[in-house]
């Protein structure tokens, strides 16, 4: 990886202008002081990261910071996004079950089962892991 002036590092190294003939020439027919006097350095290869960390650049190489706060409430979002698609997959539910009742109709569901399955879906968010949450049971999304 090559650094243009301290920039961002890049795969690969451009035609590089030499300072001292203003032409530009293949970077591969190019001295390591010819590559340096044009500003390029070479740089290491990124470090690997977790989703709990962020990878920055600056002129000292590369950094890592810790993300955890940022992705532990992004994660939390997903979570809440997914308990409140679950909720209105069997909200329906609820609705037929007092339509029958207000019919007389013979019930297809039991409203403690799916009250307490609901219940059970708000309080996923009081799991402590983001990534690894339990969700109930017994009416998947349909």
């Amino acid at each position: 990886m090559w650094s243009y002036k301290g920039n961002y590092p890049t795969e690969s190294l451009p035609k590089i202008i030499i300072p001292e003939n203003d032409d530009p020439i293949e970077s591969v027919h190019a001295t390591s002081e010819e590559i340096a006097s044009a500003g390029y350095a070479e740089v290491s290869s990124s470090p690997t990261i977790t989703h709990l960390e962020t990878l920055t650049w600056d002129l000292n190489g590369w950094r890592v910071g810790d993300n955890t706060e940022e992705a532990t409430r992004l994660q939390w979002e997903k979570v809440r996004a997914e308990r409140d698609k679950r909720i209105k997959a069997v909200e329906w539910r609820i609705a037929r079950y007092f339509s029958f009742e207000r019919q007389s109709k013979e019930q297809l569901d039991e409203i403690d089962v799916l009250d307490k399955y609901i219940q059970d879906l708000r309080d996923v968010t009081k799991q402590s892991d983001p990534w690894n949450i339990d969700y109930p049971t017994g009416y998947e999304t349909e």
